[in-house]
């Protein structure tokens, strides 16, 4: 067959969705933070991309496996690919505990537009960590300005609500976190399961904070009118994938 050649495309700076390909994670090569060869990648649920072209992905080290150490990396911040979190490592917020000592620590990931990371991720066990709050939401936002920063944590399993949050919550726990997104301002949202067996859907707001959007048994009012309330039954979260882009979904 014939060949047909065109003149290459010159790559736009600062464009995204534009420019040659390039490697960002080679078996074999040393793995930024530390001192040990690059593996897999942990699934493809760890793996996540924005609109900037930068990445985020969970992997495991040397021999690689189940039980092999591993971490999370990512190019977003700086541009260079770096260590957000490692297996058997310190696990911010948590008063000392580390997360847990194998690659599959990493549950998924987010990346927002803005270039910032959401982990899911699991805690090794200890005395305080058992099977009830040993999984947790990390964010690398900085509260305020919303640029990236240092991993920190955004919400644990079986920690209270923050008060403050209405009648509805009162002493309730967040338990098992459940899908979740990030918007391109960095903000996470995500749903869990409380101590009352309901679930609701949580926002960070801009200061870090979270805020209650919608919980299960109770009154939601459809026009915001006071005219037409009804109770919900349950709350189920859109199909399509939780890690890439501006995080938006329609229910």
């Amino acid at each position: 067959g014939r060949v047909l050649s065109h003149p290459p495309i010159p790559a736009r700076q600062g464009a995204p969705g534009t420019g040659p390909l390039h490697p960002v994670f080679r078996q074999g090569q040393i793995a930024p933070g530390t001192s040990s060869l690059f593996h897999g990648i942990v699934n493809n649920q760890n793996f996540s991309l924005n609109a900037a072209g930068r990445t985020v992905f969970g992997a495991d080290l040397d021999a690689g496996g189940p039980g092999a150490a591993g971490g999370l990396w990512s190019d977003a911040r700086f541009g260079v690919l770096q260590l957000v979190a490692l297996s058997d490592g310190p696990a911010p917020g948590t008063g000392g505990e580390a997360f847990n000592n194998n690659a599959f620590f990493v549950l998924g990931t987010a990346l927002s537009d803005g270039n910032t990371v959401l982990l899911h991720a699991r805690l090794k066990p200890s005395s305080n960590v058992g099977g009830s709050n040993d999984t947790g939401l990390w964010s690398t936002r900085t509260p305020g300005t919303g640029l990236p920063g240092n991993l920190r944590l955004l919400v644990r399993e079986s920690s209270p609500v923050p008060p403050g949050s209405g009648p509805d919550y009162e002493g309730l726990n967040f338990d098992e976190i459940g899908p979740f997104w990030v918007n391109a301002a960095g903000r996470a949202a995500f749903i869990t399961l409380h101590n009352d067996f309901t679930r609701a859907l949580w926002i960070e707001q801009a200061d870090g904070s979270l805020a209650p959007i919608v919980k299960e048994f109770t009154l939601f009012d459809v026009h915001g009118d006071g005219m037409d309330q009804r109770l919900i039954a349950a709350i189920d979260a859109a199909p399509g994938p939780a890690g890439t882009g501006e995080g938006r979904r329609v229910a």
